[in-house]
């Protein structure tokens, strides 16, 4: 039994959603009024979050640049940084160890690319069982489960991972490697905090 097989039966490719079937009701005019003001106040506040994140996403290409050098040069990991703002009173810039998932078709290039791989990536696997499982389907489970029937009973996901290791000494990796699996391996946004 090659589990791999068996997990590759069941992975599931994800598609988009239903169309609406929410009824559209009448109203007074001052709803409706209420409605087109919420509107333009989001469009507003639409316009001013779409600036607020180039700002912030400007400011998290320099200041990981500049967490990149400090860490190379004192060969110290970090999570954190702080950046003064023009009157002296710092922002932190806080960056987390998580990334999206990295499709498994990536391993081989990953493998071949960065030393170490085994250290700094791990295989995951998230399986949901699709559909509701009464007494009769968990009986019919435990006595049916078996290298065909697997994919019949759960939904599998599965990726590769960066580990703790990999988000610590990622910043050691010579210039080429970063800059060759960049495209692979996305880290959650850090997050900018001025208070």
């Amino acid at each position: 039994m090659n589990l791999d097989d068996i997990l590759g039966k069941a992975t599931v490719t994800k598609t988009g959603g239903k169309k609406s079937t929410i009824p559209l009701v009448e109203v007074d005019d001052e709803v409706k009024e209420l409605i087109t003001a919420y509107k333009q106040v989001g469009e507003k506040v639409d316009s001013l979050t779409a600036k607020l994140k180039d700002i912030g996403s400007d400011i998290i290409q320099k200041a990981t640049v500049a967490r990149e050098e400090f860490m190379v040069n004192t060969g110290k990991f970090i999570k954190s940084i702080k950046i003064p703002d023009t009157k002296n009173v710092p922002a932190t810039i806080v960056w987390s160890n998580w990334y999206s998932k990295i499709p498994l078709d990536a391993g081989t290039e990953l493998r071949n690319t960065v030393p170490n791989f085994e250290e700094y990536f791990e295989g995951k696997v998230e399986i949901k069982v699709t559909k509701d499982i009464t007494e009769e389907n968990l009986k019919d489970l435990i006595n049916r489960v078996g290298p065909d029937d697997f994919a019949k009973f759960f939904e599998v996901d599965r990726w590769i991972s960066p580990t703790e290791k990999f988000n610590e000494e990622q910043h050691k990796l010579s210039p080429e490697v970063r800059e060759s699996i960049q495209d692979l391996i996305k880290q959650r946004t850090p997050s900018i905090k001025t208070k």
